[in-house]
């Protein structure tokens, strides 16, 4: 073989390594929006079956026009936990709470619910 083969089989083994190395960087990129995406959707699911308590009767299982008292199996889940994350209430008060939600891939998401609306507070 030629000088020029050598080079190009050189020439095509960097590239080739390189590619490799962009589309890791990209996949690990996508896993972790990936991840956000699920904690966000997980939230308002929570969020919404928290509002459905907070209208219900405290007769019949709900929260009489509060939040006080609301836990995760209150909005239908047996855990905090699923395969996206954890999933924890806090700063819970009569028509406000936080939920807090730590994914697998290192990103926090918490978001504030309120009696007829629901707001995004932070994504990391």
């Amino acid at each position: 073989m030629g000088t020029i083969q050598y080079l190009l089989i050189i020439l095509g083994v960097i590239v080739v390594g390189l590619a490799v190395s962009v589309s890791v960087s990209i996949f690990g990129t996508n896993m972790e929006q990936s991840n956000t995406d699920a904690l966000i959707n997980d939230c308002m699911r929570l969020a919404a079956k928290a509002q459905t308590y907070y209208s219900k009767p405290a007769a019949l299982g709900g929260g009489g026009h509060s939040f006080v008292g609301i836990s995760i199996s209150d909005c239908g889940w047996k855990s905090g936990t699923n395969q996206n994350g954890i999933y924890e209430f806090t700063e819970i008060g009569s028509a406000s709470f936080k939920i807090i939600a730590n994914g697998n891939e290192n990103n926090r998401v918490e978001v504030l619910v309120l009696p007829d609306s629901v707001a995004l507070v932070s994504v990391e």
